[in-house]
């Protein structure tokens, strides 16, 4: 006799990630704008280094800090206010929970810019704020051409596929979790110009060094999320 099958009904998978990122594409002419003054401020002689607070090993290059009185960076500390309060509203549409999250103002307290060149990297780092939430971000500006290898589809035999990439790890970066049914908990980045990326400050992250020629240039901060009653801070 034929061994019947199991009836199986309303079979679910329920995957859980780790964390979520959002990103957004930057207008072409601000873009342009931004790398004009950011040319003008790196003749500036009283340009204000930023790296003092930084991990980033930029040995070539420098990190700058971005003052908001400026009206061209103003704009970018607007607009990672302006993807901190999506950020929020899409975490609470992704987990069911919008309205118990109690953040309802997001201001961006500081800002930078990294001019990377040859060699230049970040270890692996977060952005720890003093606040009890808060959110960072990239933006890339420039990226040289030549930065990574785009037709390579496996890092083996130094194939430089992922050179001049984020890495943001919030688990083990095994390529082979499939073997395991790990869900993935590393994610890479390619950078962009114009690539707006916004991620929780405590999430791990890095940056591959390149070896071609050119700059690799992008603005940094920090966002800091307010409740209600702290909304006039």
């Amino acid at each position: 006799m034929k061994k019947e099958e199991p009836a199986l009904v309303d079979v679910t998978a329920f995957p859980v990630m780790d964390f979520m990122i959002c990103q957004a594409h930057l207008p072409i002419d601000l873009i342009n704008n931004l790398n004009n003054e950011l040319d003008n401020l790196l003749l500036d002689s009283e340009r204000k280094s930023h790296s003092h607070t930084l991990v980033g090993q930029i040995k070539k290059g420098e990190q700058i800090h971005l003052l908001r009185e400026n009206k061209i960076f103003q704009r970018i500390y607007r607009t990672a206010e302006q993807m901190g309060m999506t950020y929020i509203e899409l975490y609470g549409q992704v987990t069911g929970q919008r309205e118990e999250i109690p953040w309802k103002k997001a201001i961006c307290t500081e800002c930078w810019s990294v001019h990377q060149f040859s060699g230049d990297y970040n270890p692996l780092h977060d952005h720890g704020v003093e606040s009890l939430c808060g959110l960072s971000f990239i933006l890339w500006t420039k990226v040289p051409t030549n930065m990574r290898n785009s037709e390579a589809d496996t890092l083996f035999k130094a194939s430089g596929m992922m050179d001049g990439c984020v890495k943001f790890v919030n688990g083990p970066v095994s390529q082979r979790g499939y073997a395991e049914f790990r869900q993935p908990k590393v994610l890479d980045v390619i950078p962009e110009i114009g690539r707006f990326v916004i991620f929780p400050h405590w999430l791990n992250h890095m940056v591959n060094p390149f070896y071609c020629e050119g700059e690799r240039r992008s603005i940094s901060g920090n966002v800091n999320l307010f409740k209600e009653d702290e909304a006039d801070v």
